[in-house]
């Protein structure tokens, strides 16, 4: 009889953007978690009026299993956040997030910049690639899924990034 895999369960994590603003999330650790040479994923969900939850997802525990952290981030615009905070649709802004979610990771985990890394899903595309490209040394790499909110900043916010891939749209 096999047993049913159950995974890790993620952590709630909060910390404040620069400009005052408090985000959450969800941090998954792995179970052989060292903080030398550690690795993080910060995913950045589509919408962006949808929102992370502490859902079990396949890809989140495959990487956790391989001694990745992951962070989900309810940047601004996500639902379940409050009235006020979903009605951010400015993607700087839901940028800067994601530099205070690889701050968190800096501070608490002591993860180096080039040691953590960019996966973003539709919208999240566009948010992903705003933030990279607004400084690449501040992440290791990118991962770009269902692409087709990126379309519009893509080939100009790009220019910098030396090695790229995007999957499934445009």
């Amino acid at each position: 009889t096999r047993k049913a895999f159950a995974g890790q369960k993620p952590a709630f994590v909060s910390f404040v953007a620069p400009d005052g603003i408090k985000l959450q999330g969800f941090l998954w650790v792995p179970a052989r978690a060292t903080s030398m040479e550690a690795t993080a994923i910060i995913y950045v969900h589509g919408g962006p009026h949808l929102s992370e939850s502490p859902k079990w997802n396949a890809g989140t525990q495959l990487l956790v299993l391989n001694g990745i952290y992951v962070l989900t981030l309810n940047y601004r615009g996500s639902t379940n956040q409050g009235a006020s905070f979903e009605k951010w649709s400015d993607v700087q802004a839901q940028a800067e997030d994601i530099f205070a979610a690889r701050q968190y990771l800096k501070s608490t985990l002591g993860i180096a910049n080039d040691r953590v890394f960019l996966w973003g899903s539709s919208y999240g595309t566009a948010v992903a690639i705003t933030a990279l490209a607004r400084s690449p040394n501040d992440f290791g790499g990118i991962v770009l899924l269902s692409t087709i909110a990126a379309s519009s900043v893509a080939d100009r916010a790009l220019e910098s990034v030396k090695v790229r891939a995007a999957f499934h749209g445009e």
